[in-house]
Protein backbone atom coordinates (compact mmCIF):
# COMPACT_ATOMS: atom_id res chain seq x y z
CA UNK A 1 0.00 0.00 0.00
CA UNK A 2 1.08 3.59 -0.53
CA UNK A 3 1.46 6.24 1.43
CA UNK A 4 0.21 9.66 1.12
CA UNK A 5 2.50 11.87 0.85
CA UNK A 6 -0.11 15.01 1.39
CA UNK A 7 -0.90 13.62 4.97
CA UNK A 8 -4.73 13.74 3.88
CA UNK A 9 -6.14 10.75 4.98
CA UNK A 10 -8.96 8.51 3.04
CA UNK A 11 -11.74 7.45 3.70
CA UNK A 12 -11.01 4.66 5.42
CA UNK A 13 -9.03 6.38 7.85
CA UNK A 14 -11.12 9.50 8.49
CA UNK A 15 -14.13 7.60 9.43
CA UNK A 16 -12.25 5.86 12.07
CA UNK A 17 -10.55 9.53 12.79
CA UNK A 18 -14.22 11.46 13.48
CA UNK A 19 -14.04 13.99 16.47
CA UNK A 20 -16.06 14.19 18.92
CA UNK A 21 -17.71 17.55 20.00
CA UNK A 22 -17.97 19.48 23.14
CA UNK A 23 -21.56 18.82 24.63
CA UNK A 24 -23.91 22.12 23.91
CA UNK A 25 -25.53 21.80 27.43
CA UNK A 26 -22.55 21.03 29.02
CA UNK A 27 -21.10 24.52 27.54
CA UNK A 28 -24.12 26.12 28.59
CA UNK A 29 -24.31 24.66 32.16
CA UNK A 30 -20.83 26.24 32.58
CA UNK A 31 -21.39 29.77 31.95
CA UNK A 32 -24.84 29.89 33.54
CA UNK A 33 -23.32 28.61 36.75
CA UNK A 34 -20.69 30.64 36.28
CA UNK A 35 -22.65 33.75 36.06
CA UNK A 36 -25.62 32.88 38.53
CA UNK A 37 -22.97 31.96 41.06
CA UNK A 38 -20.51 34.91 40.77
CA UNK A 39 -24.24 37.03 41.18
CA UNK A 40 -25.21 35.18 44.05
CA UNK A 41 -22.27 35.95 46.21
CA UNK A 42 -22.64 39.73 45.20
CA UNK A 43 -25.93 39.58 46.07
CA UNK A 44 -25.25 38.14 49.93
CA UNK A 45 -22.70 40.55 50.14
CA UNK A 46 -25.16 43.40 49.00
CA UNK A 47 -27.74 41.88 51.44
CA UNK A 48 -25.03 41.61 54.43
CA UNK A 49 -24.08 45.66 53.85
CA UNK A 50 -27.99 46.34 53.85
CA UNK A 51 -27.93 44.52 57.12
CA UNK A 52 -24.89 45.88 58.60
CA UNK A 53 -25.58 49.42 57.33
CA UNK A 54 -28.67 49.71 59.61
CA UNK A 55 -29.09 48.88 63.47
CA UNK A 56 -32.56 47.39 63.57
CA UNK A 57 -31.48 45.45 60.27
CA UNK A 58 -32.93 45.19 57.09
CA UNK A 59 -36.33 46.91 56.50
CA UNK A 60 -38.91 44.49 55.66
CA UNK A 61 -40.97 47.28 54.06
CA UNK A 62 -38.44 48.84 51.54
CA UNK A 63 -38.79 48.42 48.06
CA UNK A 64 -35.17 47.85 47.69
CA UNK A 65 -35.39 44.50 49.81
CA UNK A 66 -38.19 43.08 47.15
CA UNK A 67 -35.48 43.06 44.39
CA UNK A 68 -33.24 41.92 46.19
CA UNK A 69 -34.78 39.28 47.38
CA UNK A 70 -36.25 38.58 44.11
CA UNK A 71 -33.03 38.93 42.22
CA UNK A 72 -31.66 36.08 44.58
CA UNK A 73 -34.55 33.89 43.78
CA UNK A 74 -33.21 34.38 39.75
CA UNK A 75 -30.13 33.80 40.63
CA UNK A 76 -31.00 30.42 42.55
CA UNK A 77 -33.71 29.20 39.86
CA UNK A 78 -30.50 29.83 37.20
CA UNK A 79 -28.32 27.28 39.44
CA UNK A 80 -30.92 25.15 39.61
CA UNK A 81 -31.27 24.93 35.30
CA UNK A 82 -27.84 24.90 35.20
CA UNK A 83 -27.61 22.21 37.30
CA UNK A 84 -30.13 19.99 35.27
CA UNK A 85 -28.20 21.46 31.88
CA UNK A 86 -24.78 19.71 33.42
CA UNK A 87 -26.79 16.68 33.91
CA UNK A 88 -28.20 16.61 30.21
CA UNK A 89 -24.44 17.30 29.32
CA UNK A 90 -23.15 14.75 31.74
CA UNK A 91 -25.21 11.72 29.92
CA UNK A 92 -25.56 13.25 26.30
CA UNK A 93 -24.50 10.65 23.92
CA UNK A 94 -21.79 10.67 20.71
CA UNK A 95 -19.71 13.50 23.30
CA UNK A 96 -16.60 14.08 24.80
CA UNK A 97 -16.36 12.15 27.27
CA UNK A 98 -17.01 12.91 30.87
CA UNK A 99 -13.12 14.00 31.74
CA UNK A 100 -12.67 16.58 28.46
CA UNK A 101 -15.98 17.95 28.81
CA UNK A 102 -17.67 21.25 30.10
CA UNK A 103 -20.06 19.42 32.45
CA UNK A 104 -18.08 18.14 35.27
CA UNK A 105 -16.33 21.31 35.96
CA UNK A 106 -20.45 23.25 35.22
CA UNK A 107 -20.99 20.63 38.11
CA UNK A 108 -18.17 21.37 40.63
CA UNK A 109 -18.85 24.89 40.65
CA UNK A 110 -22.32 24.54 40.89
CA UNK A 111 -21.84 21.74 44.23
CA UNK A 112 -19.81 24.86 45.86
CA UNK A 113 -22.22 27.64 44.98
CA UNK A 114 -25.37 25.44 46.20
CA UNK A 115 -23.40 24.42 49.29
CA UNK A 116 -23.37 28.18 50.37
Amino acid sequence: MQENPYGIPDATQQSSMRQTKHSGPGIASFLLSMSSGIALLVLFGIAGYMESRSPTGIDKNDPSTAVLGLALIAAGMAQFLAAILGLVGLFQADRKNCSQSWAPFSACWQSCCLGV
